[in-house]
Order: structure tokens, then sequence, then C-alpha cells
């Protein structure tokens, strides 16, 4: 087949689709555009399991319905919503409550009842919350400058990945104590383990179902998304 014949396949063919597309009535909705405050900054956006979209802001957490945006945050009228109103991430869990990650604390939103709760990790540098996670086994992660942790929600209470617990070992199988590290992101693959995005200790794995589940480190880089990875940490925990 000569180059002519082919040009003019490629023609008709884009001419079929072409003819194809405009014959196809395709649903679609104009939406108002959501409007933040002048001095707003918006932080992150999420669809919960509802479809409603949730917006955090610095200065507090906005639903979308498609229709009309509600704010919530602390004020001289609602005032212990939360501890911070710089919203940074959002999660949801399984039983239906939205998770917060402020810049002072993580706050769980009751999507049933309207209640929120606040939580402060145990150390200082798991103040800021900078990365939520909810795995399929509706475990939620929290990722701070104090490392990865956990929330345990029969105990109410959370575990941290950190130097008293935790064991780096590299590619050459050299083992130390899990040095400070800062995560920033989180993932779950395919199989059940999470990568670990950190600002400067590279790209970590947590291997799931494992009794001592481990950890796989990309060299020290700024790790924003996944990518493969090359050496260990195992931890002391089951």
């Amino acid at each position: 087949m000569n180059m002519r014949k082919i040009y003019i396949l490629l023609l008709l063919t884009l001419l079929t689709l072409s003819q194809f597309c405009q014959a196809q009535n395709f649903p679609y909705r104009h939406f108002d555009p959501i409007l933040p405050m002048t001095a707003e900054e918006i932080n992150c956006m999420y669809f919960d399991k509802e479809g409603m979209m949730w917006l955090g802001t610095s200065a507090g957490l906005k639903s979308y319905d498609g229709y009309t945006t509600q704010t919530y945050k602390s004020n001289a009228y609602t005032p212990n919503i939360f501890a911070n109103n710089n919203i940074q991430c959002i999660t949801e869990d399984q039983n239906a409550c939205l998770w917060l990650g402020t810049r002072n604390g993580l706050t769980r939103m009751n999507k049933r009842t309207g209640e929120f709760k606040t939580f402060c990790l145990p150390e200082d540098s798991q103040r800021i919350i900078y990365y939520l996670y909810t795995t399929k086994d509706g475990r939620v992660w929290i990722g701070t400058d104090g490392g990865l942790a956990y929330f345990d929600d029969q105990k109410e209470a959370f575990h941290t990945y950190q130097e008293s617990n935790s064991w780096l070992i590299d590619a050459n199988g050299k083992k130390r104590r899990m040095p400070d590290y800062n995560v920033k992101s989180i993932l779950e693959d395919t199989n059940g383990d999470l990568l670990i995005g950190t600002w400067s200790t590279g790209l970590l794995r947590l291997r799931g179902g494992a009794a001592i589940p481990f950890i796989n480190i990309l060299p020290s880089t700024r790790i924003t998304q996944p990518s493969p990875c090359s050496s260990t940490i195992v931890t002391d925990y089951g």
C-alpha cells in the first residue's frame, strides 16, 4: 500500500470518528465555581464514598454536593471543631468518618452525627499532619515529621514506627536503628504493602501480612511519588 492510500484511509477514519462523536449525546453539567475567600488556599481535595467533594483549605473544611457549599471551621460560634483551621489532608475510614490532618493535630469527623474529635499524637514532631491514607483493611495511616504512624481504633491509640522499634537494613544487609524520617506521602500497592515517600530518607516499603514487617528504601532523596525500592527496614511490630 502506497503512502497516498494510507493518507486517504487515515482521513476516512478520522471523518468517521468525527461523525460518530457528533452523533453521541454526552451528558454533562456545568457547575458554578467554588470561590474561596481571598486569603484562603485550597490544600487538598477528596471525594467520599457518597460522592461528596471535600476541600481542605487554610481556613477550614468545605463540603460541596454539586449545588451548595458548606464551611466547617473553629470560630467564636463553633470553637472546638479543629485545633487548627489549616486542613492539610483528608481521608475516610470504614465507619463513615472523615479524618482531617491539620497543622496542629488530627481531627475525626463523624458524618452521621456531625461530631468532631481532635487527637494529638504523642510527639511534638507529629503535630503537623502531612498525609493521611486508608488502606484496604480500613486502617488509617498518618505521615508526619515524626515518621509513619497508624490509628488503632480498638484502643483509640496511635502506633509510630521510629528508632525505638524499627530497624533499617540497607541493600547490603547491614542493620541499624531507624533514623529520623519525615513522611510526605503514602500509597498501598496491589500486594498490600505500603510505599512511603519521605523528605530525605528516600522511598520506604512496609510489607503487609508478614510476622515482622519490612520496609524497603530507595537511596536518600526527596520523594513524593512511589518509585522502585532497593533496601529494607525491619520493625519490632508484629
